[in-house]
């Protein structure tokens, strides 16, 4: 994806010749994460652009039920046979994704701060 350009390196270090890549700009990053969510959802009913608006308009009208009715038509949308029942972080990565998507400052899976240390 960075030789193509989809993909720009965010930072290196020289000496382990690591590298941080991010996306080049927000276009690219949504159009990214629209299709990650898409092919997690797997749906011809439901595209992630249907459920992302269900979404955002729950959280604009603080609308608890249509938060919960568009969070399940997200997960009703996965095929059987991805289904992973004793897996939870399947499904916090698919909320996690699906809130980063609509540019909600989330956290999840924090570790506490320790006294002393900065986050």
């Amino acid at each position: 994806m960075f030789q193509t350009g989809y993909l720009t390196i965010k930072s290196e270090n020289p000496i382990l010749r690591n590298y941080k890549l991010s996306f080049p700009n927000q276009e690219v990053r949504e159009s990214y994460l629209r299709n990650l969510a898409d092919q997690y959802i797997g749906s011809n009913s439901y595209s992630s652009s249907n459920i992302l608006e269900s979404l955002l308009e729950s959280l604009n009208n603080k609308d608890g039920d249509l938060l919960k009715m568009s969070l399940n038509m997200a997960f009703a949308q996965i095929p059987y046979d991805l289904w992973q029942k004793e897996n939870e972080q399947y499904y916090h990565a698919i909320v996690h994704l699906l809130f980063s998507l609509l540019n909600v400052y989330i956290f999840s899976e924090c570790i506490p701060n320790r006294v002393g240390q900065m986050p």
